[in-house]
């Protein structure tokens, strides 16, 4: 329900979703004129598979366009709109129409996205139970603090985020009640272990000692649900190529920030979180509020410049000082395409920088449109965040899978586990063939869960998830 830039990326996810079905419908309903909806979602989206996709257009709350829709029929809900009032309105509709139908004890849920966090109660207020209510703005600072610091981070999280690789299930295997959950980890050599469903909650990376009881539900990485097994046995295992020096934090280098919008204050909370005392942060661009430099940090310190950061002369001085990482922030004062035509142009010009210098900057940049996101790839950008890519993809995951919501939650969550990229050579000595087995043994020695790894090659770097455990790789110092 709602049509806008956002729904490109849900339609393709849900066609990806129900590729293995013969007939999977969706219907979009939108207040422009059907025949332009069809006609833009022919444009963008050129294989739709298995899938009809069915436009009817009208006043979205009007319960007669709902009833058009068969709503009461449909597996699941999104509701695709921008602003907190109207979201909020449009579950109302939907929750009434459905009490009208007598449909609104079945298993139909809605999945949306709130943009203000005071209106989060609301909006489950108004879903009475049925709705699932994401929010994601702390999350999204969360995730370009960790980009920043972490060049490729983005590409794992969308991996695990969309359909076209391995996803997360909820499986029960009652034969594993009594064991631990550290001992079950190498038991699934096609799939990655993460987590637990204990009593409908949730457990991320919980304490290796955990005893699985025969109702519980194993949250794993996996190809499809009914795909991998546990073998009840552990494979041979050689820790002669551990390495046990002690774990070394991530190297914090210097980082330039161009641009600022509402993110900034956020992402720097959570940088302060994890960079080492001393660590210099230089926040260049038109205006800077004031205040910005007045907040006090434990680890960061600002260095604040108003500049004009599309000037090339100004660029080319900003990057001189020891600057190895560089994140763009999009400018939310202007609109969608001019934010973007100026981050694409930072883009062009710090790469030209960087050939003309000999040196390389790890990149992380905010683009607003997904459209846009095909033309920052001439640049050669070494990681994205594109804030409304990765949401319409956690929305799309959680209207297949409302118990997603809470995994999300966890995991974007600044108390739970989170994903980090750690350096191979602290966990085994290099040059030396190894495999997954191996290196998830060690991890759970840490209490930690080896869900992948980032593979430098000739062209770039490959990142592969859930790798079967059986595999071999060798790993280098890169």
């Amino acid at each position: 329900i709602g049509f806008n830039d956002g729904i490109y990326t849900i339609l393709k996810e849900l066609i990806e979703a129900g590729a293995n079905q013969k007939k999977n419908c969706i219907v979009v309903l939108g207040e422009q004129p059907k025949e332009e909806m069809e006609e833009l979602i022919k444009g963008h989206i050129g294989d739709w598979k298995t899938t009809r996709i069915i436009c009817k257009s009208d006043t979205l709350t009007e319960s007669f366009l709902l009833e058009r829709a068969s709503l009461e029929t449909a597996k699941s809900i999104i509701i695709n709109l921008e602003d907190d009032f109207s979201i909020i309105k449009e579950i109302l509709a939907v929750v009434n129409y459905l009490k009208t139908k007598g449909a609104d004890n079945k298993g139909l849920h809605i999945t949306t996205m709130i943009h203000d966090k005071e209106n989060i109660d609301a909006a489950k207020i108004a879903g009475e139970g049925k709705a699932e209510i994401l929010f994601f703005q702390d999350a999204l600072s969360r995730i370009i603090a960790h980009t920043c610091r972490q060049p490729g981070l983005s590409l794992v999280l969308t991996e695990f985020f969309d359909f076209g690789g391995d996803e997360f299930y909820f499986e029960q295997f009652p034969e594993l009640a009594g064991h631990t959950f550290g001992e079950i980890l190498n038991w699934f050599g096609e799939s990655t272990v993460v987590g637990l469903e204990q009593g409908g909650k949730v457990l991320l990376n919980p304490s290796m000692n955990t005893v699985l009881g025969e109702k519980d539900s194993i949250i794993h990485l996996a190809e499809d649900d009914d795909t991998s097994k546990p073998n009840s046995k552990t494979p041979k295992i050689d820790l002669s190529i551990e390495n046990k020096g002690k774990s070394k934090e991530i190297e914090d280098n210097h980082l330039l920030v161009l641009g600022y919008n509402h993110y900034l204050p956020d992402i720097l909370t959570e940088l302060d979180n994890y960079a080492k005392k001393g660590t210099i942060i230089l926040i260049a661009g038109p205006e800077i509020p004031v205040e910005l430099a007045q907040t006090p940090y434990a680890n960061i310190e600002l260095a604040i410049k108003e500049c004009n950061i599309y000037n090339r002369g100004i660029l080319e001085e900003l990057v001189q000082e020891e600057i190895e990482n560089i994140l763009l922030l999009s400018d939310f004062e202007a609109s969608v395409e001019e934010s973007d035509s100026k981050t694409l142009l930072l883009l062009i010009q710090l790469r030209d920088i960087e050939k003309k210098l000999n040196c390389d900057f790890n990149m992380t940049s905010e683009m607003r449109s997904v459209s846009n996101q095909a033309l920052a790839q001439v640049a050669n950008v070494n990681d994205f965040v594109v804030g409304s890519t990765i949401t319409n993809l956690m929305i799309t995951q959680v209207s297949e899978n409302r118990k997603l919501s809470l995994l999300f939650e966890d995991l974007l969550d600044a108390d739970g586990s989170e994903v980090y990229m750690k350096k191979a050579g602290e966990y085994i000595k290099l040059g030396i063939e190894t495999d997954f087995y191996t290196i998830t043994e060690i991890a759970r020695q840490r209490n930690e869960i080896a869900v992948g790894y980032k593979k430098a090659t000739q062209e770039g770097n490959d990142i592969v998830t859930n790798p079967k455990k059986a595999d071999k790789v060798t790993f280098e110092k890169e």
